[in-house]
């Protein structure tokens, strides 16, 4: 996992409004993006005036074609089997536009084990970009997108993935490591780059 420079990411973020996937990338071109990705995950890091998180995003090439990965990321109900912590995801609802999951997940926090239940809406826009919000949950906050750009002829596939989620509170220990803003930093970015990993891990396995 490696942060973008902040002088490449520079034209990028200045205006990359709300919690877009892709708008912190817009900048740079594909040929670019395959380079910074070449040793793995790279990950941009937005934070408000008072240096506040606001969202992580991860980018990684993906060896196959735009529709395989959309494939993998729509298909819900095998989360459990290639998303860390993902114990459970039951869809409730599905439509040309949007759908609705139910996710049921176990974090480990040191000697704490904590399972979090929430449902996201899930918004399938043209163009491939989903957007998804959370509609009601255990944490404070869940809230992203994900887009997929099609790189040589349609092969291969860039995927970005943008997150801000916020735990809520835990119990006294735990929130005052949660509050801290480098252990928010950490978790953030940790959790973007494990899940495009995981995502081109199940696609690549899948096609060979």
């Amino acid at each position: 996992m490696r942060l973008l420079p902040a002088a490449v990411l520079a034209a990028a973020l200045a205006a990359a409004p709300g919690p877009s996937a892709a708008g912190d990338w817009d900048a740079l071109d594909a040929e670019t993006l395959k380079a910074l990705t070449a040793g793995g995950p790279l990950i941009a890091v937005r934070q408000d005036a008072a240096g506040a998180l606001e969202m992580a995003t991860a980018a990684t090439v993906i060896d196959a074609p735009p529709d395989r990965v959309a494939a993998t990321m729509l298909a819900f109900a095998d989360y459990p089997a290639f998303m860390p912590q993902v114990e459970k995801a039951e869809v409730v609802s599905r439509d040309p536009a949007s759908v609705v999951v139910d996710f049921t997940l176990r974090f480990e926090l040191g000697a704490l084990a904590k399972r979090v239940r929430y449902r996201l809406h899930y918004d399938l826009a043209p163009g491939g970009e989903v957007r998804f919000r959370m509609v009601r949950g255990d944490l404070a906050r869940n809230d992203g997108s994900w887009t997929l750009r099609a790189i040589d002829g349609g092969r291969r596939t860039i995927l970005f993935y943008s997150n801000r989620s916020e735990m809520g509170r835990v119990g006294p220990v735990v929130d005052s490591l949660l509050e801290k803003p480098s252990m928010q930093l950490a978790i953030a970015t940790s959790g973007v780059a494990v899940l495009v990993g995981s995502v081109k891990k199940r696609v690549e396995e899948a096609g060979h």
